[in-house]
Order: structure tokens, then sequence, then C-alpha cells
């Protein structure tokens, strides 16, 4: 399975549910209690909606990871791997993030991101908000055109997820003697699932959504910068 890195400073670690469980913790520790908007005198608008983007996503990972993980300790693989599937989701949004905040930082067109960016905050398929939300499979096929083979895998774990021949009959109907028998219950595929598809999801995209996030706080940390050296104010680590 391909791993959205562009430029891996080190092979990546084998996929294991011990591997995901200590990734998972560390990844719930560097958690924020709250969005607070930018330090004084420093527009607060654009950090704070992209905070208010990011920090409960990355609170959504966390949450969807942790459960998966549970799932497969029951040895649960269809669960499992729809969760993992929503995973991969929110992985695509934080990407989405992060290339629009370093577009703007290369000068792209901030009012076309910030479109974006509303969309991907309050947007809604049922008219629960008024703003229409972006449809996954944008974000999806946009990372697939930097890590090539992310689009592909999605579509795997998106047979699982539907009540396709893949997520029901290959999955829990087996053919008995009898041309016309057929035997119900799970299938030993949905074990092989956990440590082929489900732990490798969600190792490399808890990896992958750090990654993203360090590229959106690089691009904010530099914006409060350059804000506060326009202020006459000094520079202060952290975003």
């Amino acid at each position: 399975m391909n791993t959205p890195d562009r430029k891996p400073k080190s092979r990546l670690p084998r996929p294991s549910i011990s591997l995901a469980e200590k990734l998972v913790s560390d990844f719930k520790e560097t958690l924020p209690p709250k969005v607070v908007a930018a330090p004084q005198g420093i527009p607060p608008q654009f950090p704070f909606k992209v905070l208010s983007l990011r920090e409960p996503m990355l609170c959504r990972i966390v949450d969807l990871v942790e459960a998966s993980l549970q799932l497969c300790k029951a040895n649960k693989g269809m669960g499992a791997a729809i969760l993992a599937r929503a995973v991969l989701e929110a992985t695509a949004v934080l990407f989405a993030l992060a290339e629009g905040v370093e577009g703007i930082a290369n000068g792209e067109d901030v009012a076309a991101f910030e479109e974006r960016l509303i969309a991907m905050l309050v947007g809604s398929k049922n008219q629960e908000t008024p703003v229409q939300a972006t449809n996954i499979l944008t974000h999806m096929k946009k990372m697939d055109k930097t890590f090539e083979g992310i689009f592909g895998h999605y579509e795997l774990l998106s047979e699982l997820a539907h009540p396709n021949f893949s997520g029901v009959l290959r999955s829990y109907g087996q053919l008995g003697s009898d041309k016309c028998e057929l035997i119900l219950g799970p299938r030993h595929r949905l074990k092989s699932l956990i440590t082929q598809v489900v732990v490798p999801t969600l190792c490399y995209y808890l990896i992958a959504s750090g990654r993203f996030s360090d590229r959106v706080s690089a691009v904010l940390v530099a914006f409060c910068s350059i804000h506060q050296k326009a202020n006459g104010r000094p520079t202060e680590e952290g975003a």
C-alpha cells in the first residue's frame, strides 16, 4: 500500500496493533483542550479558522482509531475496516487543509481558499447548514495525484463499507457442498483484513495525519512571525 509521504525521512515501521496503539496514544497527548486565536496583534481569523478545522479533525481521527483498534482486538474485521475508511477520509481533509494553507503562503488566492475552508468547516449534505459540504472524493482524488495509490486503497475500503459483493456475500457467505446451499457467518477473510488492511491503514494514516498537521503548523508559525515583525513585536514559537 502506498503511503502519503513525499520524501520519507526513514523507513516506516512495520504495522502492528501495538504500533497503532502507541501512535494514537502519542497523538492523543498532543491534542489541545481548546483552540485559541492568534497572539495579540495578529489578525486572528485565518489561523483561528484553520485550527478550528485541524484540531477537531485530529480529535476525530483519535476517536476513530481507538474504536477501530477495539474491534481489531475482538476480531471484528468488517467494523474495524469501515472505521479505518473514515480515518483515511479524515486524513484526506487534513491533506487538503495543508495544501490550502501552503498555497496561501505561496501567494495563491485567499478568497478561494476561504470558500473551501468554510465548506470543510461547516458544510453539510443534509441541509443542516446553508453551506454545501465538499464531496470527500474531491479530497481523495486530489490526494491521489500526490500520493498515487491512495484512491485505489480507498475504493477497497469503500467496497467493504457498502453492501456490495465484497462487503456482504464474499465476507459472510460461502457455498456449501449442495449447489443451492449457502453457509452463513463471518469468513476467515474478515480476520485477515485486520492484519493486511486495517492495521496498516491505521498506522500509515496516523503518521500521515501528523505530518500534514505539522505542515499546517509550519505555515501558521510563519504567518504569525511575519505579522509580528510587521507590528514590531518579538516572534514567538508555536501554532
